[in-house]
């Protein structure tokens, strides 16, 4: 499989990985925002990414959505921009296939911080 910077998982009311991809880091711990991206602050998105849990859990209720499927513990692939911390209201059983999130996006742009998005009141829509 060749690396793809557009995740072939996106539903049509997503919002787009390759948006939130368009951030930068000025510096070791200044991310950078584009507009595009500062106006989602504080909305209400929709984000399909694959689980990377926090700990031994069955219900995550802390966990990082990646754009990409990990295909190795120590690596991810896409960078920090293709990664969004979640924090769900409810505890979210882990899944390997891509789920579908809603919440409140937040920029974060604290130093030291390796995420640079957060979804706070997040719930996993059931597809099933």
């Amino acid at each position: 499989m060749v690396w793809s910077p557009t995740p072939d998982h996106e539903l049509p009311d997503d919002t787009p990985w390759r948006l939130l991809m368009t951030a930068t880091y000025v510096d070791a711990t200044a991310p950078s925002f584009p507009d595009s991206v500062r106006a989602l602050e504080g909305r209400p998105i929709q984000l399909t990414g694959f689980m990377v849990p926090l700990d031994g859990q069955r219900g995550q209720r802390h966990f990082l959505l990646s754009a990409y499927p990990l295909t190795c513990n120590f690596c991810v692939t896409g960078g920090p921009s293709s990664l969004v911390e979640v924090v769900a209201d409810e505890p979210v059983r882990f899944s390997y296939d891509p789920v579908i999130v809603h919440g409140t996006f937040e920029l974060v742009a604290d130093p030291g911080t390796d995420v640079m998005y957060r979804i706070r009141a997040a719930r996993v829509v059931d597809t099933s």
